[in-house]
C-alpha cells in the first residue's frame, strides 16, 4: 500500500516507523502520553488475541482453565498499569478523556472488574483527538513528508 499525504491516521500508525516518528513529534507538543496509551491498551488487547492449540496446551501441561486464569491475571495486571499511569486522577502521563468514561473506568477499577474492551470508549476518544489536531499538524512538517519518503510503498 503506498502512503501519500491523504494517508488515513490509523493505517499510518500501524507503521512501526510512522508511529515512532509521529510519537517523536508529539514528544515536541506534550502529547506523547497519547500515544504511550494507545500502545498500552493495544497491548492489553494483544493479550485476548493470543490463542494456543490444545495441543499445544496438553504438552505443557496447562489446561484450558488454566490458560483462561492466566490471560485473567494478564488482563488485571495490564489494566491496573493503565489506570495506574493514564487515567487515575492522580497518574503520572493523565490523558485527555470524557469525564463520563474516566469515572467508569475508575469505578471498574475500584472493583476489580477488568476485561481486555474497558478501554475502547477512550481509545476511540484519544484517537481522535491526536487524528483531528496531532496529525493535521505533523502533517505539515518536513518530518511527515521524511517518514513518506522513508517507508515509501509499505506491504
Amino acid at each position: 500500500r503506498a502512503f501519500g499525504e491523504d494517508v488515513d491516521f490509523q493505517d499510518f500508525i500501524k507503521v512501526p516507523k510512522a508511529r515512532e516518528s509521529f510519537l517523536e513529534y508529539c514528544e515536541t507538543e506534550f502529547a506523547g502520553e497519547n500515544i504511550d496509551y494507545l500502545t498500552a491498551v493495544e497491548k492489553l488487547e494483544r493479550i485476548n488475541k493470543k490463542r494456543m492449540r490444545k495441543s499445544v496446551l496438553r504438552s505443557l501441561n496447562v489446561s484450558i482453565e488454566g490458560m483462561k486464569s492466566m490471560k485473567k491475571k494478564l488482563c488485571e495486571k495490564q489494566a491496573k498499569y493503565i489506570m495506574e499511569n493514564w487515567v487515575l486522577d492522580d497518574s503520572p502521563h493523565p490523558v485527555s478523556m470524557e469525564g463520563r468514561i474516566q469515572q467508569t473506568l475508575i469505578e471498574r477499577y475500584k472493583k476489580n472488574d477488568f476485561s481486555f474492551d474497558m478501554f475502547e470508549p477512550s481509545k476511540e476518544l484519544v484517537y481522535s483527538i491526536l487524528e483531528t489536531d496531532n496529525f493535521e499538524r505533523y502533517k505539515k512538517k518536513p518530518e511527515f513528508k521524511e517518514v513518506l519518503r522513508t517507508i515509501g510503498e509499505y506491504r
